[in-house]
């Protein structure tokens, strides 16, 4: 009987869970990093018997084609994650159970472990508390409906691409590189400690606290510096310790009668004690100058080689030098290894113009001085280079980001409960900053790099290319007696111009289904450098001025040759294309010649070490920089001879006799090709030193085949080192423009799966949003994969009704483009970076982007003919004002579609078409009474809906008369729909107030960069219907 009573009770309920999973809309894909359904760190510890089946989300892809990527997911949950690292006085449970962790990314280490009970526990000790004890009061049978929850979702995750799909709320796009979307994932590049010695340099990095006025950002000339949190490293252990990492902060308390060892009383412990912190070096300041002696204290005991900042010309190290010369200290000089210096050590931008633009202005004696943001813009491809975004793909952590006058808040609130949340947000900078070098290797790399090029560090990282080039040449030159010529602005501007252009076919632009293969020649200038001798001290001029006693003008001077000395090199002379003579090697060996082949033979040797360590990822990825770094000098020496605006020693007459050269030897290249029958293969396209062969008919393996002999054909028509690669076989392709392809990629005949590749087409650059790359992308990945235009209609026109219902996230609309500085741009210029920051100026003149630096911005809807930059709106703004909507027409019509078009149009297919057959819908959401009697701005706001919010039939009357009829069906559906409504609203604020470690109603956080702001933002507007479903209860 009781077995009976149990089945009964039990099909109703996985009948309704299956209900349940089918009416979710977007909790349960994991479909990239702007996604956001909690990975598997994130999720509640799946040991716990006593898990909500309310609260849990399947974690799955939304990907149809990567099942793999799934089952990575599925398994990598039960891994366990880092103890947490945080300064909130918050601690585990006394029965030693995890505390639940809804982090968006792995949970950072906190630094409070071990905080004294007197001093550590405040009222929000026993939050953490009481959310277990809530949580564990919830349904305990979650197992038997959690795998009829997985199994649904994987029907639906895995269904064909005609299967109807529940709709989500992000732009799917394809299949992730790795689990969760970051944009690299790198190994930490110090661990390969066996490469690279120890470099004896000591890192300082510092955040401040400065109390704003409100909303403005912080200002040096009115905004006091109220704390001041520092990391240091070494690679040997610090001065009077053994530790090789120092974390502290230096905290103004104008209270400072107040003893520190006061044996645990409340009430006169120091001011961060009393707020739970421990685990710091606190010293404490009676004012801001006594924080800057602090300051040159802490400098002097453990005299750092470098200071660094994320952002140091705003906040960090430029703060505090502009705070301290507004109360007349001259720390700049205090703080330098050369204080009576008072003309090197500056900080004014007026005074570098250059460095303010490439890494800071600032400029102290014996110190270098890192801007990590403008770093992190060599060494990553992002969107934007905010902290938390660069944080989430190098350290793959996920940091928040408050406001500095919730910070201001939090530090001056009286009750002390707060504080530790601030200490927490800088300290997990200071020590981020480190963590960024660290996991790059930045130090070591551009140490090794300094010496191999031998320039100085900071140069390494500041300055361009002709520098590196002059560095190494010029220690080859010195011993052959040879001097650089330094030309005048007038005599480079004299200099004969360049006549001969690299060859750039324009390609048979279509869709090629058969093998395309990708012939590159190996370091073609270079090698044309080596092998016919060409440099500036074997250059006899032009044949045309030769056989004169006369001097002729050659480069930016001028050059004699007597005809005696020709005469008697008739037979050691070579002509380039051009008709500028060399003398071959056998009568002087050039200095470009030379050094070109040390560094390319030390590159040799470097890949040869790379196959010696293939097994170690570590070591072969640390080679690989470094082969890299020489194949970028080496490659660039050719740049030297042809900068004929701004070059140190330009010469037209070498740089066109490589530039032709090269030509020349890529035609070679191609007549052998197309009039070789046996390979039957046909080059339609070639780019400077590059040429794609089509070969009709053959299989991968036939293709690999004919590859490696054209390959060893065109190499042995060429003197060494010139030599023809095969790279790669394009299996199929897109030919669309010049230096615009896209294909998928075989570099082995092994190879089984395909790698996506493409060049210069939407979805590798970042000048459109990420919808546009995510929409091409699967849907070129379709075309190949299918060759079904129905499935890429069908795909195409679902995003599109995604954005015209509203249902898509912003975070994938956000356009993010440089700001070039307001000096850069012509008056009246409609740039939206500039509209944007002249908006933020008219409000707070310390708001205005640094050069270089990406300003989001989005479009919205407007009155009808209102021009395009009127339209331009901050993303913050758009998620706290519910009127303004995302200009679902301009991003179809003007970014999604073009792209798309100029890919189908190769085949004929007309994308507008498909979006003139979509319906136009935009639906009205319900709002309170309270809502309703708000200040209305446009049209739209005083319609209201006539649906029934149970049938969705038209009614008069809120509750049409049909639903009328049955009144418990009504109550019981509007309940349900009410309970959904808040438990979709308190699951997605559980993961801000667990990352926040904030416990308030309303979230802080305002991180652009992580997907949970866009949809709290989205549920919130979803639960202000609530209000209204209440009404129409209360009156039914």
């Amino acid at each position: 009987m009781s077995k009976t009573i149990v089945k009964v009770k039990t099909t109703p309920l996985v009948t309704a869970a299956i209900d349940k999973d089918k009416k979710e809309e977007d909790y349960t894909n994991y479909s990239s990093p702007d996604s956001p359904v909690l990975p598997p760190w994130q999720q509640v510890s799946t040991d716990s018997k006593q898990s909500n089946l309310e609260d849990s989300e399947g974690v799955l892809s939304s990907r149809e084609e990567n099942k793999s990527v799934a089952e990575k997911e599925q398994k990598s949950v039960k891994k366990e994650s880092k103890i947490p690292f945080c300064v909130s006085p918050l601690s585990k449970e006394p029965d030693g159970n995890s505390d639940t962790c809804f982090h968006s990314t792995p949970i950072r280490e906190h630094i409070s472990q071990g905080i004294p009970e007197a001093l550590g526990y405040t009222p929000l000790s026993a939050i953490g508390q009481d959310i277990q004890k809530f949580s564990s009061r919830r349904g305990r049978n979650v197992d038997a409906l959690r795998k009829v929850l997985l199994t649904t979702q994987i029907k639906n995750q895995f269904a064909t691409i005609n299967n109807q799909k529940k709709e989500t709320s992000q732009i799917e796009g394809p299949s992730l590189n790795n689990s969760y979307g970051f944009k690299i994932s790198v190994q930490n590049l110090q661990e390969a400690k066996a490469l690279h010695e120890v470099q004896y340099l000591t890192l300082l990095s510092i955040e401040l606290h400065a109390r704003t006025r409100r909303d403005l950002e912080a200002d040096p000339e009115f905004d006091p510096i109220c704390a001041l949190f520092y990391c240091i490293s070494s690679d040997t252990p610090l001065p009077d310790t053994e530790k090789m990492e120092i974390s502290g902060a230096v905290v103004i308390d104008k209270d400072r009668a107040r003893t520190i060892s006061s044996q645990g009383n409340r009430e006169h412990a120091p001011l961060l004690a009393r707020s739970g912190i421990s685990g710091l070096e606190v010293s404490y300041a009676t004012d801001e100058r006594a924080l800057f002696q602090e300051v040159v204290n802490i400098i002097k005991r453990y005299d750092p080689d470098i200071l660094l900042g994320y952002e140091v010309q705003m906040h960090s190290w430029g703060y505090l030098l502009q705070r301290a010369a507004a109360l007349d200290v001259d720390l700049c000089q205090m703080i330098s290894r050369v204080p009576d210096d008072k003309k090197e050590n500056r900080f004014a931008s007026d005074l570098d113009e250059y460095g303010a633009d490439t890494m800071s202005e600032i400029n102290i004696i014996g110190r270098v001085i890192l801007n990590i943001w403008r770093i992190m813009r060599h060494e990553v491809a992002l969107t934007n280079y905010t902290f938390e975004n660069v944080s989430f793909h190098i350290l793959h952590q996920r940091f928040p980001l408050f406001t500095s006058r919730v910070l201001s808040d939090w530090f001056d609130n009286k009750a002390d409960t707060y504080r530790w949340k601030i200490v927490d947000y800088y300290i997990s900078r200071v020590r981020g900053n480190i963590q960024l070098l660290e996991q790059l290797d930045l130090i070591g790399r551009t140490s090794e790099m300094a010496r191999l090029f031998g320039i100085q560090f900071l140069h390494v990282l500041t300055r361009g290319s002709q520098y590196r080039v002059e560095s190494m040449m010029l220690r080859i030159a010195k011993p052959m007696n040879y001097i650089a010529v330094t030309p005048s602005v007038q005599q480079r501007a004299q200099m004969r111009a360049p006549q001969c252009i690299p060859l750039i076919m324009e390609p048979e632009s279509r869709f090629y289904s058969n093998a395309v293969l990708v012939l590159d020649f190996q370091s073609l200038y270079p090698s044309i450098v080596i092998a016919y001798n060409y440099c500036f001290s074997t250059c006899l001029g032009h044949i045309e001025n030769l056989g004169k006693n006369d001097e002729f003008k050659f480069g930016c001077t001028s050059l004699k040759v007597s005809p005696d000395l020709l005469y008697q090199l008739r037979h050691d002379i070579t002509i380039s294309p051009s008709g500028i003579a060399f003398v071959k090697p056998s009568v002087r060996k050039g200095v470009l010649p030379r050094m070109l082949e040390e560094i390319l033979k030390t590159r040799i040797m470097v890949k040869q070490s790379m196959k010696a360590y293939k097994l170690d990822k570590t070591i072969t990825r640390m080679l690989e920089a470094r082969q890299l770094g020489l194949k970028l000098i080496a490659n660039v020496t050719f740049g030297y001879t042809a900068a004929n605006f701004s070059g140190r020693m330009p010469c037209s007459e070498i740089a066109d006799s490589i530039v032709h050269k090269a030509r020349e030897t890529l035609e070679r290249a191609i007549k052998l090709v197309n009039d070789t029958k046996k390979w039957g293969a046909r080059v339609v396209y070639g780019d400077t030193d590059s040429m794609f062969v089509l070969l009709k008919g053959a299989t991968k393996e036939q293709s690999f085949k004919i590859g490696q002999e054209i390959a060893e054909a065109v190499t042995a028509t060429n003197p060494k080192p010139v030599k023809l690669k095969f790279e790669k076989v394009y299996l199929p392709c897109i030919l669309q423009t010049k230096k615009r392809y896209v294909g998928y990629m075989y570099e082995t005949l092994d190879q089984k799966d395909p790698v996506f590749d493409a060049k210069g087409i939407e979805t590798v650059r970042r000048d459109a949003c990420p919808a546009v790359s995510k929409i091409l992308e699967r849907s070129i990945k379709l075309l190949f994969e299918t060759r079904d235009i129905s499935h890429i209609k069908q795909y195409v026109q679902n995003q599109c009704m995604k954005l015209l219902e509203g249902k898509a996230s912003m975070q994938d609309f956000i356009f993010a483009k440089e700001y070039r500085g307001s000096s850069a741009y012509r008056p009246g210029a409609c740039v939206p970076a500039l509209e944007i920051t002249r908006k933020m100026l008219t409000y707070d003149r310390r708001s205005e982007p640094r050069v270089g630096e990406r300003v989001p911005y989005v479009i919205v809807y407007g009155m009808p003919g209102l021009p395009l930059i009127q339209l331009v709106r901050r993303p913050i703004d758009v998620l706290q004002d519910p009127n303004l909507r995302l200009n679902a027409t301009y991003y179809i019509t003007k970014q999604i579609l073009p792209p798309l078009a100029r890919i189908l149009s190769l085949i004929g297919i007309d994308v507008f078409s498909w979006y003139n057959e979509l319906p136009r819908i935009q639906k009205v959401s319900t709002m309170s009474r309270t809502e309703q009697e708000c200040r209305k701005g446009t049209i739209s706001q005083y319609f209201t809906t006539l649906h029934c919010p149970v049938c969705d039939e038209l009614t008069q009357h809120g509750i049409c008369n049909k639903c009328r009829s049955q009144p418990q069906r009504v109550i019981v559906m509007l309940n349900q729909e009410i309970r959904e409504l808040e438990r979709k609203h308190e699951q997605i604020t559980k993961i801000c107030k667990n990352c926040t470690s904030c416990f308030d109603r309303q979230i802080p956080c305002v991180s652009l960069n992580c997907p949970v702001l866009f949809k709290v933002s989205r549920v919130s507007r979803e639960l202000s219907k609530a209000p209204y479903l209440r009404q129409l209860l209360d009156q039914f």
